[in-house]
């Protein structure tokens, strides 16, 4: 069943929901108006007979004043047989035979019902009666029911039967006025007005019927025309886009709701073809930029290996550099401490110079000192000689007497010759002396001059030599930099040759990713795309992921990459650090780098 309800279209789904709802409404309907009309009916014979029980009171009543009090004051009789001459029947008799005739006539019933009859056909004579009895015995004003009499449908109302009159009371022992003498019935025919009631809904219903026909014919072609269409038009649409034709439009007939919906499918299908007209432009925009990345990349690696050779033979070089540096620097340290050595024995030697020169001026003054004495000897032999020669006069002059002291006296002159002569000769002696005492003293003083002058070039030098040994000091640390920048240089182009790698790896990753796209965006037409424009869109990005088949550079990419990764691993020195960075993969301090992260370094 429910596939079946599945299956059935909207236009009829609707319209039989309908047909249910209406036939529900109209069921319900039918009986609700059924029901009042029951009421209506009964209503009708419930004031019928209220009419009727009226007038058997009023006659009653009117029967016992103007006939029976009339009667028995002519001497009349009252009974229940008044088949002789002088009786007349009782009001109750009267009222119940004049009902028995008029219910051979087929107008009502009506028959008093007593409870204590007097006579026995007033006593109840059915479970209505009796019933009746007992509910006005109980305080109901009335009591009605539809009953079945002799095959006939009945409508029964039962009211209270009251002694409203004196006679009444002479014939009820024991009543006062007032009282409940028994119960007024009236039944009255309902086949006729039922049978009436009956075709009239008969007809009301086929009414119905007919105009909800009518009805359902007009809603269906409504609902046809105004739902069932616009929704085949968008079951079309959306089948086409199920196929991947979205280039379908659904028709807009109304600003109701469904072509508002229509509407927005429409618009709906048109920003969709715009996106993915745009998805399948970007695709090629990425598919020519991976392109690109991977010939950047390929000649990045060319680079990267040229530039890690050059840093493997420049690190080796510095190292010699670095190794000859610190050698002069050590030469030159001893150089230094060689000349510090000399210039303190240079300078012990000035210091001895010095003192040299200073004897030497002391000679120089004990020889003048000398001079002067000799000078002195000189005089006194000079005037020895004189003395001498003023003696030898004198002696001379005495004659014999004064020949011993002219012997003495040419002995004092010989002496003071020989003391002049010897004067003469220490005077030239020493004349001499100080001459050579004075140019030895010269040459002391030019050999402390020299001195002083070498010690102020082995200062200079020892000087120019400690600049030397720190500005090897300082070149030995900065080319120790140098170094640690090269080493630093090569570590830094071993990642970077593990980034192109890892960019490579992305960049193909992106390439296959859009070849991917590219074929579930390729499943759907759009209006703003040819046959030419697709197949030009998916031959580049399958050129782009697979770059090998149309010449492109993986292939020599790969090669240069592991050119690179076997240089870096294979020639660096002990004290690098070897890194390893690959797709997915950790690098050598633990951290993971993601995608964002990679393009950011590289």
């Amino acid at each position: 069943m429910g596939k079946v309800w599945n299956s059935i279209g909207i236009g009829p789904k609707v319209v039989m929901t309908i047909m249910v709802v209406f036939s529900g409404l109209l069921a319900a309907g039918a009986y609700l108006l059924g029901q009042q009309l029951h009421s209506d009916l009964e209503r009708v014979l419930s004031d019928q007979a209220f009419i009727v029980q009226k007038q058997i009171e009023v006659t009653r009543a009117y029967v016992t004043k103007e006939f029976v009090v009339k009667a028995k004051a002519a001497g009349m009789n009252t009974g229940v047989d008044h088949s002789a001459p002088d009786t007349i029947p009782f009001p109750a008799t009267f009222a119940r035979e004049t009902s028995e005739l008029l219910a051979e006539e087929g107008v009502f019933n009506a028959r008093i019902v007593s409870l204590t009859p007097l006579n026995p056909k007033n006593a109840p004579q059915d479970a209505f009666e009796k019933e009746a009895l007992a509910a006005l015995a109980s305080g109901q004003k009335e009591f009605t029911k539809n009953d079945t009499v002799n095959g006939k449908m009945m409508f029964r109302r039962a009211t209270p039967d009251l002694a409203t009159a004196q006679a009444c009371i002479g014939c009820h022992e024991g009543k006062r006025i007032g009282d409940m003498l028994g119960a007024v019935s009236v039944q009255i025919p309902m086949d006729a007005p039922a049978a009436q009631l009956q075709e009239n809904l008969s007809n009301m219903y086929m009414g119905i019927l007919a105009v909800g026909v009518l009805m359902m014919g007009l809603l269906y072609l409504m609902i046809a025309k105004l739902v069932v269409q616009p929704m085949k038009s968008l079951e079309s649409m959306a089948v086409r886009a199920r196929e991947g034709d979205l280039t379908g439009r659904a028709s807009v007939n109304s600003q109701d709701e469904i072509g508002r919906t229509s509407e927005s499918f429409n618009m709906m299908f048109d920003r969709v073809s715009e996106v993915i007209a745009s998805v399948k432009t970007a695709v090629s925009g990425i598919t020519t930029g991976t392109s690109e990345i991977n010939a950047g990349t390929s000649d990045l690696a060319g680079r990267t290996s040229a530039q890690a050779g050059a840093l493997e033979e420049t690190s080796a070089s510095m190292e010699e550099m670095t190794s000859t540096i610190k050698q002069n620097a050590d030469n030159a340290k001893q150089a230094n401490q060689l000349a510090v050595a000399a210039r303190e024995v240079a300078e012990k030697g000035g210091a001895v110079t010095d003192k040299a020169v200073e004897a030497m001026d002391e000679i120089n003054k004990s020889s003048k000192k000398i001079a002067d004495i000799i000078n002195v000897i000189d005089e006194i032999a000079f005037q020895t000689n004189l003395l001498a020669l003023n003696a030898a006069v004198e002696a001379a002059r005495a004659g014999e007497q004064g020949r011993g002291f002219a012997v003495v006296a040419s002995e004092v002159r010989n002496l003071a010759q020989r003391s002049a002569t010897a004067a003469k000769e220490i005077k030239t002696l020493i004349n001499e002396s100080v001459q050579k005492v004075g140019g030895g003293s010269e040459l002391v003083n030019r050999s402390g001059q020299t001195l002083a002058e070498i010690v102020n070039s082995v200062k200079r030098v020892t000087d120019i030599i400690s600049e030397i040994s720190a500005a090897s000091q300082e070149q030995a640390a900065g080319i120790d930099q140098v170094n640690k920048a090269v080493m630093q240089m090569d570590q830094g182009t071993q990642q970077n040759a593990a980034l192109v790698e890892q960019a490579t790896s992305a960049s193909q990753s992106m390439a296959q990713q859009a070849e991917d796209l590219l074929r579930q965006v390729e499943f759907f037409k759009v209006q703003t795309e040819s046959g030419s424009q697709r197949s030009e869109i998916t031959a580049k990005t399958r050129a782009a992921v697979h770059p090998q088949s149309t010449g492109g550079s993986g292939p020599q990419y790969s090669r240069a990459v592991s050119s690179i990764t076997g240089t870096a691993q294979g020639k660096h020195s002990p004290n690098k650090r070897e890194v390893t960075v690959g797709v997915g993969s950790s690098a050598s301090n633990g951290h993971k780098k993601s995608g964002d992260d990679f393009f950011e370094e590289f």
